[in-house]
């Protein structure tokens, strides 16, 4: 009988929710699953000062949050005893680094525009496998150059496009720059290269000439050729190939280049 108050302790998130609007509950500790707490973070931070502490029925499962959850409630997260770790979704690509600096984080999922992403990727490569995924917001091709291509592995096979723009974009596109001829071949492999820039000296484009003329990654619209020393190196070129490329040199950028053309008739 009379005025008293409870402090309550081992309540489910559910329990300290539905709790909430008892006037004699004075203060709650939860103990319940990593699922539940991040399932209900926003409703636990609602609780404020009546939530006295809380932590994992089952010690090791990460808490999945937003990065609005993350940063908006880190007060009631701070309250979580005996440790937790989290993953974090919708990281913009500039923060992932200090998102991933806080140790009770285990990964991060990155979901920024393409552009975003473009001027983040050393940085993204350089966390390695604490960026789980990397979703793209926006319509544009990531542009790389060849050497940084092949670096890139894992950070480009975390790439997906989000649901908004599949029906224009259904994945990650490349534009690829500084490539040698040589690396043709293996960047039209990859269904995710949409450009090509090739710089390469004027005798490795001359010995390459028959499959850079015949690759529709090199015709698409956007790539290119430039010969290193192009004015003072000819492209060395049949008569036959003169007459069959004349879209393949057009997409030669240099200033001007020079042509040393074999295996011509006399009439031509």
């Amino acid at each position: 009988a009379g005025n008293y108050s409870l402090a309550l302790s081992g309540a489910t998130v559910a329990q300290a929710i539905a709790l909430d609007t008892d006037a004699k509950v004075a203060s709650v500790s939860v103990v319940d699953s990593a699922a539940n707490i991040s399932g209900s973070i926003n409703d636990l931070h609602g609780l404020g000062k009546k939530l006295q502490s809380a932590s994992l029925s089952v010690a090791g499962v990460p808490l999945s949050l937003t990065h609005t959850q993350w940063v908006g409630k880190a007060t009631t997260l701070n309250k979580i005893t005996g440790g937790f770790t989290a993953t974090v979704s919708g990281v913009v690509a500039a923060k992932a680094g200090s998102v991933v600096a806080d140790t009770r984080v285990a990964s991060v999922q990155v979901k920024d525009t393409y552009s975003n992403i473009n001027n983040q990727l050393a940085a993204l490569q350089g966390l390695g496998v604490q960026v789980s995924a990397i979703e793209q917001t926006t319509v544009g091709r990531l542009s790389m150059t060849a050497s940084q291509w092949t670096s890139y592995t894992a950070t480009l096979a975390k790439m997906s496009t989000s649901t908004d723009i599949q029906a224009t974009q259904a994945g990650a596109e490349l534009s690829i720059t500084q490539a040698l001829t040589a690396s043709l071949a293996d960047l039209a492999a990859d269904s995710r290269v949409k450009t090509v820039g090739i710089t390469d000296s004027a005798a490795n484009v001359s010995a390459s000439w028959a499959g850079l003329s015949s690759s529709s990654l090199v015709a698409a619209a956007g790539s290119s050729i430039s010969l290193l020393n192009g004015a003072a190196t000819p492209l060395a070129l049949t008569a036959a190939q003169v007459a069959a490329s004349a879209s393949t040199l057009a997409k030669i950028t240099n200033g001007s280049y020079s042509l040393q053309v074999s295996e011509a008739g006399a009439s031509a």
